[in-house]
């Protein structure tokens, strides 16, 4: 009797021991582990152009640092996260990016329009009019792939609201970009300086170009 109970503890014993190691092995018939799936930056930037597309920009930004993770010299990523923070208004991190892109030989002007409008909003008046002034002046019809709302008309007016707003030694500046737009808009045009009282040729630039903001701005 006591044999036969030894005996039965044994196989208790036996059988708690094997499910252990069944266990621990991952339960297959190849007695590993199972290796995880390799990263497939292809389809998670797929993934990331098409959340920025529909206008989920957070979504988008965790995907394309996903990327970067696995590739710190992919100028597409950093392009594609620039452009979800300036749509979340992180402009000073959006710029860092974009300069990235550059960095790592982006094309196509897109990363210089990122910083336009992310220098504009920070503000950095100069600064984004020299970036636009680049994107025209390398793409006269330029319109950005992953978004055709913004394009060269968008340049545009980024440098006439920043020579606005830099003040009156820009107003004529301001002033020859704003009736170039307002003729491609079909807007009355603005008077030449000086046909107006300046309080109100100030008042007239800024109500122009805010109109022009509505119509043209993304």
């Amino acid at each position: 009797m006591h044999r036969s109970y030894m005996k039965t503890i044994s196989g208790i014993i036996l059988l708690v021991v094997t499910g252990i190691l069944l266990s621990c092995s991952g339960g297959d018939d190849g007695g590993g582990t199972t290796e995880p799936e390799p990263f497939d930056a292809e389809a998670t930037m797929a993934e990331a152009w098409n959340d920025f597309e529909a206008g989920l920009y957070e979504d988008a930004e965790e995907k394309f640092t996903e990327v970067i993770e696995h590739d710190s010299e992919d100028a597409d990523a950093f392009l594609g996260r620039g452009w979800s923070k300036a749509f979340q208004s992180e402009f000073s991190s959006a710029v860092t990016d974009f300069l990235e892109a550059l960095e790592q030989g982006h094309a196509d002007y897109d990363a210089d329009m990122g910083v336009a409008a992310s220098y504009r909003d920070l503000p950095n008046y100069e600064g984004a009019i020299n970036y636009a002034k680049t994107v025209i002046n390398n793409r006269p019809q330029y319109s950005f792939s992953r978004k055709p709302s913004i394009d060269y008309l968008d340049a545009h007016l980024i440098i006439a609201q920043s020579h606005f707003r830099l003040g009156g030694s820009h107003y004529s500046l301001a002033h020859e970009k704003i009736n170039y737009l307002c003729k491609i808009e079909g807007l009355d045009t603005i008077p030449e300086y000086g046909t107006l009282p300046a309080e109100d040729y100030e008042k007239l630039l800024a109500e122009t170009l805010e109109e022009l903001t509505e119509i043209i701005g993304d």
